[in-house]
C-alpha cells in the first residue's frame, strides 16, 4: 500500500512529495532519494490516479490526494522529462555544436516563413560641404527565408512499465528523446553545407547555390598539414563584398568547421597543439573579436574526412540563422517541449494501456546569403 511520508511536506500542497518522488522515478538530477517504503511508482500511480487495478482510467473516490485530478500524473511525468531532457542536453557538447555558429533570432510568435535579410549598400559616408544638403543614403538588403519545421514524436509509457515499477525504463526515455532532439538540431544545421552535393543550398537571392564560384566562397584545397589553406580561406572571408556597395566585408573567419578525422590536424593548423599554442604563429594568437584565434568546430554529422569550412562570428555578423516557435523572443536554444495528455481517461491511456508524453521541437533554419560562409569540396 502507499504512504504519504509527512515530512517535509507542504500543509498546503500535499502533491509536492509525490513530485519530487517522480522526479527520482525518471532520474532528475539532484531529486532526493524517497523513503524506503516509497520507491515504487506502481503505488505512486494508483495513489494519484485510485486505478488499483491498472486499467487506465481516473477514479476519484479512490486517490490518496485530495487535490489530484485525471491530468495530475500525465503533468508531473512531463515536467519530470522536461528536467532530465535539459540536463541531459547540456552534457551533449558535441552535439552542440551549432549553438556557436548560429545566431538564435526572434520571431513574432506565428509559424510563418521567417525573412532573414542581409543589409548593405551604403559604403562611404559622402563628405557634406558646409552649409550643404544631406545626401540621402539608400540602405541595401537582400533576404532568404527559412520555413519552420515541426519535429517530434510521443513515447507511451506503458502500464506494464508502471505496474512493474521499471525505473530504469523510466530513467532512460526522456536522455533518448533529448539526444534524438539535439541530434535532428545538429543534422538540419550541418545540411547546410552538405546539401546538393555540397553546393548548399539555392538562394533566392540570385538563383545561385550558395557555395558558388561567383560568390568567391567555395574551392577544392584540402585542409593540408599547415596553415597555407586557412590562410586563403581567410583572405577569401575578408574579401567577400558587402551587399550591392563593393566594400569588403572585412571580417576574418573565426570556426574551422571540420569532421572528426580532420580535427586533430585542424588543431595543429591553428597552433593549439596540446591545447595551448607551441609556438609563435598569427593563428595561435589571441587577439580581438574582429581578428580572433580560430575555433575548431568538429561537425559529427559530416562523412566525408576531407572536406572542410569557415564561418564568421555571428555575434559580429550573422549568416545561419536559427529560430524556435518555443522561443519567440530569440537569443536562446531552447529544450525541446515535453507535453502530457490531457485527458488520461481517454485517449491511448484509456484504449491501449499507454500514457503518452509528446516531444517537440518546431524551428526554422537557414543562411541570409553568401557573405562570411564557405566551403572546401575536396576532390
Amino acid at each position: 500500500m502507499y504512504h504519504t511520508p509527512s515530512s517535509n511536506v507542504s500543509v498546503h500542497d500535499p502533491l509536492n512529495e509525490a513530485r519530487r518522488q517522480i522526479e527520482w522515478f525518471f532520474g532528475v538530477e539532484d531529486a532526493p532519494t524517497p523513503p524506503a517504503n516509497t520507491r515504487r511508482i506502481d503505488e505512486l500511480y494508483i495513489a494519484l490516479t485510485g486505478d488499483s487495478q491498472f486499467r487506465g482510467v481516473f477514479q476519484r473516490d479512490k486517490v490518496k490526494f485530495a487535490s489530484a485530478n485525471s491530468g495530475t500524473l500525465a503533468g508531473m511525468v512531463a515536467d519530470a522529462m522536461n528536467k532530465v531532457a535539459m540536463a541531459q542536453m547540456s552534457h551533449l557538447q558535441s552535439w552542440r555544436w551549432y549553438e556557436k555558429v548560429t545566431d538564435p533570432i526572434a520571431n513574432d510568435g506565428s509559424v510563418r516563413d521567417m525573412k532573414l535579410i542581409t543589409f548593405g549598400g551604403i559604403g562611404d559616408l559622402p563628405t557634406v560641404a558646409q552649409g550643404a544638403a544631406y545626401t540621402e543614403l539608400m540602405v541595401d538588403d537582400v533576404k532568404e527565408t527559412a520555413a519552420f519545421s515541426k519535429r517530434g514524436g510521443y513515447v507511451g509509457i506503458t502500464l506494464e512499465i508502471l505496474r512493474n515499477s521499471d525505473i530504469r525504463r523510466l530513467q532512460m526515455v526522456p536522455k533518448a528523446l533529448a539526444i534524438a532532439a539535439v541530434r535532428t538540431r545538429s543534422a538540419a544545421i550541418s545540411a547546410i553545407f552538405t546539401a546538393n552535393g555540397g553546393a548548399g543550398p539555392t538562394l533566392a537571392q540570385d538563383g545561385k547555390a550558395l557555395f558558388h564560384a561567383e560568390h568567391n566562397n567555395v574551392a577544392t584545397t584540402a585542409l593540408g598539414t599547415d596553415a597555407a589553406a586557412w590562410r586563403a580561406a581567410r583572405v577569401e572571408c575578408f574579401n567577400h563584398a558587402e551587399v550591392n556597395s563593393g566594400k569588403k566585408l572585412g571580417v576574418f573567419p573565426k570556426f574551422l568547421l571540420v569532421p572528426d578525422a580532420l580535427y586533430d590536424a585542424a588543431l595543429s593548423i591553428t597552433g593549439y597543439g596540446e591545447g595551448m599554442p607551441t609556438s609563435y604563429t598569427p593563428e595561435a594568437q589571441a587577439r580581438n573579436r574582429s581578428d580572433p584565434r580560430p575555433v575548431v568546430v568538429i561537425v559529427p554529422d559530416w562523412t566525408d574526412g576531407n572536406d572542410w569550412a569557415y564561418l564568421v562570428d555571428p555575434g559580429i555578423f550573422p549568416v545561419i540563422q536559427i529560430t524556435y516557435a518555443q522561443a519567440p523572443g530569440g537569443g536562446v536554444h531552447p529544450a525541446p517541449e515535453f507535453i502530457s495528455v490531457a485527458n488520461p481517461s481517454q485517449g491511448l491511456l484509456f484504449t491501449n494501456d499507454v500514457l503518452p508524453i509528446k516531444i517537440r521541437d518546431w524551428f526554422a533554419v537557414n543562411v541570409n546569403g553568401p557573405r562570411g560562409i564557405g566551403k572546401r569540396n575536396v576532390n
